[in-house]
């Protein structure tokens, strides 16, 4: 979380009101930080209302609705959006969790004692200030802002990235995640960085069958029309396409939102998926067994009281009740659904996904009131090594496991592919795989296939490259890879670390204000060996290839072995085999999974 003492403000003048923001000056990591500070200059701003909805418990129905957008200020308003609260949207692990911020009709003050609870969206706004020089390629000490802050929006419009964070639909927020605004001043070329709140868990994903499905999505959606409509103000450039980033299940939406085939409100040109993708993990029908045993469960706990109306507290007391009956299976409730043709996921993801390599019409283009076209999105993804080893235990049986999770999955043919091995060597590739057989499975099942068949589609349909990278860097588990791209970290005990960072951290926001159609991956960089590992142009078929960060790495747990910062390697036979047994079965954790 960014500092919050006090510095000059940084001020946007946008729809007649102001919004005073915070700026944060370039500065290098103390000793004890795990981050290197700031490349350049920022400004931030956090809590920017961009959406609003009329809570429950008071009447009148819209807890579970669609939002409608909301303008950042209303005319003549002044907003305080310097302070990172660190909040999110109400969630299950907090109650109320929601702190203080603007209320979305514009007449807050941001006084810190106001309660946040429901009703109202944000977004966390993150500039480079066109004050800064750029950040030194070859140190990672910043070099000093060249004049004081400005509050004037620069004649060239920056690189806009919308970021939606993970948590299982459930938990999170951008600001927990990772430190954005940090990422941002690395680049050596300055964006803008638009992180976005939706509505989580019961409000979000509740299929309580009285409001509309996946409002959680709806919100994401709403929030990339806002940006469309208000990044200029921001110094944002959105006409010639922004690029979508998101990890776990904000990967997972991203790519729901670029097959379904309703419209996008705003031109996508790229998209950052880290380890997730749209038929990741399970998407059903909400009268599918599951979300009905969920939901039915979930009014239990609530004892029959209607969840429209009843008080907040209560109803995440109840939706924690439920999750905790479902977490130890992974039969995660909360979830997306299929949600019917005037939905956001109007059929089975895969189907979706097959009608994109068959060239059909999706979110990204074919007919004349799309936006974009997702064969000319470019697309970068990847995985960790150890997907699954923060979610199972070692100790978890294969076909156990796997006969609650996916009852019609063929348990023969997956004993076959994933034998048991005590020696906990699972894979024929020497990446720090450390996994159990069933941690293995799980990991390929939920998110190694998902993201491998997204990138084999899109490597079929686009005429754009896809990038595709592994985290090796032990443990490798879920979500490891975000310290290493968020920032650079602090020279210190860690040298093979740090090297691993600063490849990942340039490569991402390379991906970002480069352009695609140059050979971005020929630059000289020394630290992290970039010119001798040119990102291969990944293809299932003919050309299985992978960046690998961190191969052989062990310091994060204690080790002192620095690995390899940046490798190549081809997907081996026994994992192709495994991934297209998942492709063939996807089916089943989808619609009616049947």
């Amino acid at each position: 979380m960014a500092s919050t003492n006090p510095t000059k403000p940084s001020v946007i003048q946008i729809n007649g009101g102001t919004i005073l923001g915070r700026h944060q000056p370039a500065s290098s990591s103390s000793s004890s930080s795990s981050s290197a500070g700031y490349g350049r200059d920022m400004d931030l701003f956090y809590d920017v209302p961009y959406g609003r909805y009329r809570a429950g418990g008071g009447g009148g129905g819209g807890r579970f609705r669609r939002a409608e957008a909301c303008p950042p200020v209303l005319p003549g308003r002044t907003i305080r959006a310097d302070v990172d609260r660190g909040y999110g949207q109400p969630q299950i692990s907090e109650g109320l969790g929601a702190g203080a911020g603007t209320r979305c009709d514009g007449d807050g003050d941001g006084d810190e004692d106001e309660e946040r609870g429901e009703g109202e969206l944000r977004v966390h706004v993150f500039r480079a200030c066109r004050c800064s020089s750029s950040p030194s390629s070859s140190s990672s000490l910043p070099l000093e802002s060249s004049s004081s802050p400005s509050k004037s929006s620069s004649s060239h419009p920056l690189p806009v990235v919308i970021y939606i964070h993970g948590g299982g639909y459930n938990f999170g927020s951008p600001h927990r995640e990772r430190d954005l605004a940090a990422w941002a001043s690395w680049s050596k070329e300055p964006m803008v960085v638009f992180a976005v709140e939706y509505r989580l868990g019961v409000l979000g994903f509740g299929g309580t069958r009285g409001g509309v499905e996946n409002v959680g999505l709806w919100d994401q959606r709403l929030a990339l029309g806002w940006v469309g409509e208000w990044a200029a103000s921001f110094g944002g450039l959105v006409g010639g396409g922004v690029t979508l980033m998101g990890f776990s299940a904000g990967a997972h939406s991203i790519g729901h939102h670029l097959l379904s085939p309703h419209p996008l409100p705003i031109p996508i040109s790229k998209a950052i998926l880290e380890s997730g993708g749209p038929t990741a993990r399970s998407v059903l029908s909400p009268t599918h067994e599951r979300p009905t045993r969920q939901l039915a469960s979930l009014r239990r706990h609530a004892r029959d009281t209607e969840l429209e109306s009843m008080p907040l507290p209560d109803l995440l007391s109840a939706a924690s009740a439920v999750w905790e009956e479902e977490e130890g299976s992974l039969t995660w409730p909360f979830q997306p659904v299929v949600d019917g043709e005037a939905g956001l996921i109007p059929d089975l993801p895969v189907r979706l996904l097959d009608n994109l390599n068959a060239g059909g019409e999706t979110g990204g283009g074919g007919g004349e009131d799309r936006r974009i076209d997702v064969t000319n999105i470019s697309l970068l993804t990847g995985f960790c090594t150890n997907e699954a080893t923060s979610f199972i235990s070692p100790k978890s049986d294969l076909a156990t496991f796997f006969r609650k999770l996916i009852p019609k999955l063929n348990i023969q043919e997956l004993q076959e592919l994933y034998p048991i091995d005590n020696n906990n060597s699972n894979n024929d590739n020497d990446n720090n795989d450390t996994s159990s057989t069933t941690q293995r499975a799980y990991a390929d099942y939920a998110y190694i296939a998902p993201v491998l068949q997204t990138a084999s589609s899109f490597s079929r349909a686009s005429r754009r490259r896809v990038r595709v990278y592994e985290y090796a860097a032990d443990p490798s588990s879920h979500g490891d890879h975000i310290l290493p791209v968020a920032s650079r970290l602090h020279r210190g005990s860690r040298p093979g670390l740090v090297a691993v960072a600063e490849a990942m951290l340039s490569r991402w926001t390379d991906f970002v204000v480069g352009d695609d159609e140059d050979d971005d991956d020929d630059d000289d960089d020394d630290d992290d060996e970039k010119g001798k590992c040119k990102w291969p142009p990944f293809d299932i078929d003919s050309n299985p290839s992978i960046l690998v960060f961190g191969a052989g790495n062990d310091e994060a747990k204690g080790g002192s072995r620095p690995g390899v910062p940046v490798s190549v390697r081809r997907l081996t036979t026994l994992e192709i085999l495994r991934y297209r047994f998942w492709w063939r079965n996807v089916h089943l954790s989808q619609g009616m999974a049947c």
